[in-house]
């Protein structure tokens, strides 16, 4: 019997080399393309190595692949590792908003009610999935975090993350467990240590804003591309590149970003929630 992770590897390598050859690019061109060299190339497209997500992702923004395209690469992609996900179907509009954060210059984000994956630590991600019930494979999401916190640290046009928590994120845990809260806070605090291109500020309940705007991000985009919009409610997404919606969320982001707390502020209120847990 052929073992299923194998044969979604066949699948995907498969789809990945049909793309990139409607795309008329030999593995060489799309090797620079992912700067990369040929054999790599070569190995993902005859299933000798274990492809990563952020490869696929890059290689399907590439390739220019629909948004079917992109939810089956996802599908197989998700059918490689083990575990009991065989049915899940990604948010394709997410994936494609993740392949393009290299190409930001900039990243604003606000979230309001939770912590985003890029910045949850292992605890909060792994009880948030399994407050859930959610059957994702565990070894699956921590390869997946680790891959999109090197957006942070690598090779790419980013020069700023900038983010703006609710205060609401940090206190409204999976689960509810203050433990949650102290190991959520702490790694906070270690990726503003080392990631210097991450300014991390959170607008507590007393901010003098009229209201919370929805959680979203903002790709501020190098060249001649469209600045993009993804707005995210938990179940799905949506994408906007139109210039009046682009502005529409810059000017909210900005009025929450004002209203927050220093990055210095940020940290002190970091350290004062731990030490409140720790009563």
């Amino acid at each position: 019997m052929v073992d299923p992770a194998f044969a979604a590897q066949v699948k995907l390598a498969e789809l990945l080399a049909d793309l990139r050859k409607k795309k008329k690019f030999t593995q060489a061109e799309a090797a620079a393309e992912l700067g990369c060299r040929q054999p790599k190339i070569n190995k993902i497209e005859t299933v000798q190595t274990v492809v990563k997500a952020s490869d696929v992702s890059k290689l399907l923004a590439i390739y220019e692949a629909t948004n079917d395209q992109v939810a089956e690469a996802g599908r197989l992609l998700a059918l490689t590792r083990p575990g009991p996900n065989a049915g899940a179907r990604p948010n394709p509009l997410y994936l494609k908003m993740v392949s393009a954060e290299s190409e930001a210059s900039e990243i604003l984000v606000l979230h309001s009610e939770r912590i985003p994956s890029l910045l949850q630590s292992d605890y909060y991600m792994l009880c948030q999935y399994r407050a859930a019930n959610d059957p994702t494979d565990e070894t699956l999401l921590m390869e997946t975090r680790e891959e999109r916190e090197s957006l942070l640290s690598q090779d790419n046009e980013l020069r700023k993350y900038r983010i703006v928590l609710g205060e609401s994120s940090l206190r409204r845990m999976p689960g509810g467990r203050s433990e949650i809260t102290v190991d959520q806070a702490e790694h906070l605090l270690n990726l503003m240590e080392r990631h210097e291109r991450l300014e991390l500020r959170i607008c507590t309940y007393e901010a003098p804003i009229p209201f919370m705007p929805t959680d979203v991000t903002i790709l501020r985009l190098t060249g001649d591309q469209k600045d993009l919009v993804y707005l995210e409610n938990g179940i799905s997404g949506r994408i906007y590149d139109g210039k009046d919606v682009v502005t529409e969320h810059l000017d909210l982001w900005q009025m929450v970003y004002d209203a927050a707390l220093s990055v210095d502020g940020s940290k002190k209120f970091l350290r004062d929630l731990i030490t409140e847990c720790h009563r």
